[in-house]
């Protein structure tokens, strides 16, 4: 990464620079050697300073860096830095929030798939001076929180109390088939409760994805494309994450699903063979038929190589609260 003059190299040699000329130089020789400098270097260059420190998505590139004959060493002199760093936060004015893919248990992190080494690694380094873990997301309603912070300057409570009114009765009238979701509209809005939970899982699920960072990508198309469409709507509805907009499929089969990609073509074209029922717009009943095969591959994809169902597989109900739109 060139910063003016300087060419850096590692994460410690970007800190350092971030903080000001003099401090790199303190540790130059180590960043141009990529060789993670010790405690007193460190503190070399957080004295006098008050830094807060956010490491964010380092568990993809270091997987990518430790398979490299090239940089594989600087994979594990980076968790070495990360040792250094947190030693350094009880003598400097310094507070670090790594973020890491696992979810903490009784006994410790878990890795998420994938992620296992890199999570071993770090926790065996870190833990023992870290002060707290905690899940930065914890529930839906957090997840639907980012995403309205993020994405919108400001939202309007009115449509929260229409869509609450609107649904409730939609689940009143059809209680065989429709489940009552009102009540959680109001932290939701203006996404479907089902929007939230469909996009959280298939960032959660596919490794290729980078959580957050990517359902917030992922939203942004979704958003976008309504508002190109000019389509009344009264929520952003799971099946708005569209594979037939060119980005968003791009988005959602990654390499790991590229066999999918298949899959999407033929439910494209089976959808085009249906007779349309007797009275119905023969557009507007295929695109409905559509939205329904496209929650339940939604729901199933990011579960391959299971063919035989699981319990997180959708069922009736689950699938027409999470495709029926009332203005649509």
């Amino acid at each position: 990464l060139k910063e003016g003059d300087v060419e850096v190299r590692t994460l410690w040699g970007y800190l350092a620079l971030k903080i000001g000329r003099d401090k790199y130089e303190k540790i130059r020789y180590y960043d141009e050697k990529l060789v993670s400098p010790e405690k007193s270097k460190l503190l070399e260059v957080l004295s006098g300073e008050r830094v807060l420190v956010l490491i964010d998505e380092l568990g993809p590139y270091y997987r990518r860096f430790k398979a490299t004959d090239k940089f594989a060493k600087y994979a594990e002199q980076v968790v070495v830095f990360l040792r250094m760093l947190s030693e350094c936060t009880n003598e400097a004015g310094v507070v670090v929030v790594l973020c890491l893919p696992a979810e903490p248990t009784g006994k410790g992190l878990k890795g998420v798939e994938g992620y296992e080494d890199f999570v071993t690694r770090v926790e065996k380094e870190v833990a023992r001076v870290a002060i707290r873990v905690e899940r930065p997301i914890t529930t839906s309603d957090d997840f639907a929180g980012v995403l309205k912070k993020r994405l919108f300057s400001k939202v309007d409570n009115k449509g929260a109390l229409l869509a609450k009114r609107r649904l409730g009765e939609l689940a009143a009238s059809y209680q065989q088939v429709v489940k009552d979701v009102s009540e959680e509209l109001e932290k939701h809005y203006p996404f479907h409760p089902f929007f939230v939970m469909t996009l959280r899982e298939l960032v959660e699920r596919n490794r290729d994805l980078q959580k957050t960072r990517d359902a917030l990508r992922i939203a942004r198309m979704v958003l976008r494309n309504l508002y190109e469409r000019r389509e009344k709507a009264l929520l952003v509805m799971p099946t708005d994450i569209d594979p037939k907009v060119g980005e968003i499929k791009v988005a959602l089969i990654t390499k790991r699903y590229d066999g999918f990609d298949l899959v999407l073509t033929k439910i494209l074209d089976k959808v085009k063979e249906i007779p349309p029922a007797q009275g119905t717009n023969p557009d507007v009943f295929r695109d409905l038929a559509y939205r329904l095969v496209l929650y339940a591959f939604l729901k199933t994809y990011v579960y391959d190589p299971h063919l035989e169902p699981v319990n997180e597989f959708p069922g009736k109900v689950e699938v027409v609260t999470g495709v029926y739109d009332p203005l649509r």
